[in-house]
């Protein structure tokens, strides 16, 4: 066994471990009921170390979800169910298939794929094998 190999390993793994405790107990401040009572220099140094933790796309999204968190507390429950902006208690996420223009962009790659295949197939059976 190599001694040097199993050394980087456990030191791997307490960085990570130190990694996710960080996060955890960065996330519990955030959803504390006292993060509100905070000034505001202190919740941007927390938000900012929160958001750290995920990627670009994932950070995005979470900023955004918390400012939409943020207004819709404003409001009484009865009242958002009539009003348009409203989505539910968090901001959905957004995938390829949202909307109809997406739908039909997978559709007509898919049967490109079909009308090409026996093409694709012959060039690969004559140049390929």
């Amino acid at each position: 066994m190599d001694i040097e190999d199993i050394e980087k390993r456990l030191n791997n793994i307490s960085d990570n471990l130190k990694h996710d405790d960080q996060k955890k107990i960065i996330q519990t401040i955030k959803q504390n009921e006292y993060f509100e009572d905070l000034n505001i220099d202190e919740k941007n140094k927390i938000n900012n170390e929160y958001y750290n933790y995920y990627s670009e796309y994932e950070k995005i999204y979470q900023k955004n979800n918390d400012e939409y968190k943020k207004l819709i507390s404003q409001f009484s429950k009865s009242y958002l169910e009539i009003c348009d902006f409203y989505v539910g208690p968090e901001l959905p996420r957004k995938t390829y298939l949202d909307s109809k223009k997406d739908v039909e962009e997978l559709f007509s790659l898919f049967i490109f794929g079909a009308l090409f295949e026996p093409y694709i197939e012959a060039y690969y059976n004559k140049y390929c094998n």
